[in-house]
C-alpha cells in the first residue's frame, strides 16, 4: 500500500502546481479535477491495501464510490465522511469529462468547462480523502 499512498502524494504535488494557476489560466482547470481524482483514486487504494486488501480486479476501475465504500464498511470510524467526498467528485465525471471531448452532447473542449471553483473544490476533497 505505501506505493500507492506515495503514488498519490506525488500526485497532489502535481495538482498543486495547477491549481496555482486556475484563476489566471482557466483551461487548466480540467487539469486539476482530473489531478484530484487521481488523487482521491490512488489514496483510496492505497488504504483499501492496507485495510481489507486490494484484489487485482480493483486495479482494472476507477470506482472512487466502490474503494470509498469498501474502506468505509470495514473502518467506519477511521473513515468518516470518506464516501460523501469520494462519491461528490465520482459524481462530477472528473476521471472523463475532463479530458474527453465527446463526453459531452454536443462534443466540446473540456478544457472551456470547468471552473477554478470546480478545481479548488475538487483539490480539496482529494487532498482531505488523502489525509484520511
Amino acid at each position: 500500500g505505501r506505493v500507492w499512498i506515495k503514488q498519490a502524494e506525488a500526485d497532489m504535488k502535481a495538482l498543486k502546481i495547477v491549481l496555482a494557476k486556475v484563476d489566471t489560466e482557466q483551461e487548466v482547470c480540467c487539469h486539476a479535477c482530473f489531478h484530484a481524482h487521481e488523487v482521491a483514486e490512488r489514496a483510496l487504494k492505497a488504504g483499501k491495501y492496507a485495510v481489507c486488501g486490494l484484489h487485482p480486479d480493483s486495479l482494472q476501475h476507477h470506482d472512487l464510490v466502490g474503494h470509498a465504500g469498501a474502506l468505509e464498511q470495514e473502518r467506519r470510524q477511521l473513515t468518516a465522511g470518506l464516501l460523501l467526498r469520494a462519491r461528490a467528485l465520482e459524481h462530477s465525471g472528473y476521471y472523463l469529462k475532463t479530458r474527453f471531448p465527446n463526453q459531452y452532447v454536443p462534443h466540446a473542449v473540456p478544457a472551456e468547462q470547468f471552473s477554478p471553483a470546480q478545481a479548488r473544490e475538487a483539490a480539496t476533497y482529494a487532498e482531505e480523502i488523502l489525509d484520511m
